[in-house]
């Protein structure tokens, strides 16, 4: 996070320097944070989530929310400015912020499960193109209409079942199978994502796969 370097445990965040920051006694599982809100990190806390923001060569906290169902393992802040909120039990929670308070505590939480078309079990939650997308074993959804469809553009002919993915660029995708296997997508003149032959085909299996990044050289 810029020059900081923090570290989420089952006992709050601390520094890399091993002191306690914020969050002491709560387990922190996740964090989001973006180039737009540099001095702000969302987290996912079991059955809830916090807002902390660095002020000078601080870190304070700015909000909590315990009113969540479930342990919050997947955080993203859409094009639109909702956050989303992921879990490993079929459910996914989406956070709108009150147009007149930018506190966490005033935001509005609605949660979503399996009578809104939300897949069982875990699910992995990311942007594709600003556009919140979930991932499952059961493959690609995204939110219409109020509730949660298979994606026409993540046919699961193409992507197969998903543990997690990540957005290479804007018209490739890596995705891992619940076994570890990744597969590379391309975005086709359709707008539709087929399987692309690639260097990632010959990857062994890696066992489960709880994340994938990019680092600054891609």
């Amino acid at each position: 996070l810029g020059d900081a370097f923090l570290v989420l445990t089952i006992d709050g965040v601390w520094s890399s320097r091993g002191q306690p920051l914020v969050l002491q006694k709560r387990a922190v599982l996740y964090h989001f944070a973006t180039p737009a809100h540099p001095n702000e990190v969302l987290l996912g806390l079991q059955s809830g989530i916090a807002l902390i923001r660095k002020v000078g060569s601080n870190w304070i906290e700015s909000g909590v929310r315990d009113d969540v169902s479930f342990d919050v393992l997947g955080i993203v802040r859409d094009s639109a400015g909702t956050i989303w909120l992921s879990s490993n039990v079929g459910r996914v929670a989406r956070v709108v912020q009150d147009p007149h308070s930018d506190a966490l505590t005033d935001a509005r939480i609605t949660e979503f499960d399996a009578q809104d078309g939300v897949p069982p079990g875990g699910v992995a939650l990311k942007l594709i193109g600003g556009e919140m997308h979930i991932g499952s074993r059961k493959g690609f959804f995204h939110f219409s209409n109020g509730r949660f469809e298979p994606s026409t553009r993540l046919p699961f002919e193409q992507t197969g079942p998903v543990s997690q993915f990540l957005a290479l660029n804007t018209s490739e995708l890596l995705v891992a199978s619940p076994s570890g296997r990744l597969r590379l997508l391309s975005r086709g003149l359709t707008g539709v994502y087929v399987h692309q032959e690639s260097v990632f085909d010959g990857v062994a299996a890696l066992g489960a796969v709880y994340e994938v990044i990019a680092d600054k050289t891609g």
